[in-house]
């Protein structure tokens, strides 16, 4: 079940996907992202989850760097910092309605 967190709603398992328990395709990216957070001291704990959130919703009013549609909606990639880390964070507005609640889908680290 999803929940919404704010500003933002994110789907449960995307935090299997945050914190490196992924594997196939996606797993190179999410001990990636699994890395970064843990260098800016975000754990996979209630206390980590509730600063990646607020992280998320700073996020949804920041720069836009990239904006990608497809079919169901659109994705728009913001930029944030965080302890000397730069952060991509994508966030999906389905049906390309930017007035809706956004979905976060991913986290993309810039090393």
């Amino acid at each position: 079940m999803k929940s919404a967190k704010r500003g933002f709603i994110i789907e449960p398992n995307k935090y299997d996907y945050f914190f490196g328990r992924v594997a196939g395709e996606s797993e190179t990216r999410s001990k990636q992202i699994q890395r970064v957070l843990s260098e800016i001291g975000i754990e996979d704990t209630p206390e980590g989850r509730l600063k990646l959130e607020e992280i998320f919703e700073g996020g949804v009013n920041a720069p836009e760097v990239k904006r990608r549609k497809n079919p169901y909606g659109v994705t728009i990639s913001r930029s944030v910092q965080v302890r000397g880390k730069k952060l991509l964070i994508g966030y999906f507005y389905e049906g390309d309605v930017l007035t809706s609640t956004p979905k976060v889908t991913t986290i993309i680290p810039k090393e």
